[in-house]
This record gives structure tokens, C-alpha cells and sequence, in this order.
């Protein structure tokens, strides 16, 4: 009710509310300054795990370019190389847990991928290195 404004909350429950979850008075009751007036009682944001299934689809995308291209993926290097084409995803999709959104990106991300493996392959001065 309280945050329906249907409601006006006591003094002795803004007090509560302070102790029990550090919120600051001023944001309670005016909005202002920082939510959290103990930062060490907020919440904090917990990372999802990596979607497993993802990254091994992420890293049969590296080897098939690689193959496709004709350049040695070694084996060490194919956890890197799906890591970035994760990050790349990540930039690119508006929600990288929606599953049909990735898997829609995923035939962009291999198009990008062997685009720039065919760069890599025809400047023979970068050679040495992977991420063009």
C-alpha cells in the first residue's frame, strides 16, 4: 500500500525499513541522494552462469570457420575464440538469454567470423595473430 501511495508509512516504519535494509531516509520519503544508505545492505547483482550449450555451439562456429578458412585452431585457443564470439553476440543481441534472438544472430556471428579469417588469410603479415 505504501508504494501504491495508498498509504503513508510511519516514522517507525521508515526506521525499520532503514535497519533492516539500509535504505536512506531522504530517498524514502523525498527520492533523493542514494538509494542505499549502507551500501554493504544492498542487494547485489548476481552473474548468470554461461549457457554451456551456447559456448559449444560458440566454439563449433570458431572450428568450422577455421576449417572453412584453413587455419590451425589449436586446441587451447578454442575456448578464446568462443569467448569472443560470445562477447561479439552479446554486443550485438538485445537479450542474450532470449534463445530465439541468439540463435537468430548466430549465422550473422559465422558470416562475420569467416569474414575476417579470409582477412587474416590474405594479409600474410598478420598471420600470427587470431582476432583481426
Amino acid at each position: 500500500m505504501y508504494e501504491r501511495g495508498e498509504n503513508v508509512p510511519s516514522a517507525a516504519v521508515l526506521a525499520a525499513y532503514r535497519k533492516r535494509y539500509g535504505i536512506s531516509f531522504e530517498w524514502m520519503v523525498f527520492g533523493d541522494g542514494v538509494m542505499f544508505a549502507d551500501p554493504s545492505k544492498a542487494p547485489t547483482a548476481k552473474a548468470k552462469p554461461l549457457d554451456e550449450m551456447l559456448m559449444r555451439t560458440l566454439a563449433q562456429i570458431a572450428i568450422r570457420a577455421h576449417q572453412q578458412a584453413q587455419l590451425v585452431l589449436r586446441q587451447e585457443d578454442i575456448a578464446v575464440e568462443a569467448a569472443c564470439l560470445y562477447n561479439e553476440l552479446k554486443e550485438k543481441a538485445d537479450d542474450i538469454n532470449d534463445a530465439e534472438e541468439v540463435n537468430d544472430l548466430l549465422p550473422w556471428l559465422e558470416r562475420r567470423l569467416t569474414r575476417r579469417l579470409e582477412k587474416l588469410k590474405a594479409d600474410p603479415v598478420n598471420t600470427t595473430s587470431k582476432r583481426a
